[in-house]
């Protein structure tokens, strides 16, 4: 199985991005120990969020692909 290296690196770069930038903002807000309980509690429903609005995307953009093509 191969995976092009560029669209890895910008998706891990982004990804990585977002998380420093959140954890920076509940530090900001709340303190770091505060900022580091929201955000383990954060981060997993964020992710599983991203996660299910992907597979719910897919689904939608298949069902339209196969209404044009009728």
């Amino acid at each position: 199985m191969q995976m092009a290296f560029f669209p890895f690196a910008i998706t891990a770069f982004v990804s990585r991005l977002a998380r420093f930038l959140l954890v920076a903002k509940l530090a900001a807000w709340g303190g770091e120990k505060n900022s580091q309980q929201n955000c383990e509690k954060s981060i997993e429903i964020i992710g599983w969020s991203v996660v299910v609005l992907a597979v719910i995307a897919y689904f939608i953009l298949k069902k339209t692909r196969i209404e044009k093509n009728e």
